[in-house]
């Protein structure tokens, strides 16, 4: 696999950054427990599990962001695919017009 721009791929090692914050996070203190804290903690640990859950989803999320950037900025050319298969080679070119000059369809027509 290349790349057009291969002078991002400094950038790399960034993906990883949340993954090591979600791993930061996750050291704390030293606990103490005393007996009037045990009562809402047992009310707390179906929260703890949903929030971590959360956490584990949204770090997920946040690296999938940080690899598609770096993909859009490095710009792969990727050889085989469909068209090598067909025999062909095809090109394919996405445009968004987004100006004033494109009228705009109403749900109505």
């Amino acid at each position: 696999m290349s790349f057009v721009h291969p002078e991002f791929l400094y950038l790399a090692p960034l993906v990883a950054l949340p993954i090591l914050i979600h791993l930061l996070n996750r050291i704390r203190y030293r606990r103490v427990r005393w007996a009037a804290i045990e009562f809402l903690l047992k009310s707390e640990r179906r929260a703890v599990r949903r929030a971590r859950l959360r956490q584990l989803i949204l770090m997920a999320l946040r690296t999938l962001l940080l690899v598609g950037a770096l993909g859009s900025l490095l710009q792969p050319i990727l050889g085989g695919g469909p068209a090598a298969l067909l025999g062909g080679s095809s090109q394919v070119a996405v445009l968004v017009d987004a100006s004033a000059s494109v009228p705009r369809l109403d749900a109505g027509g």
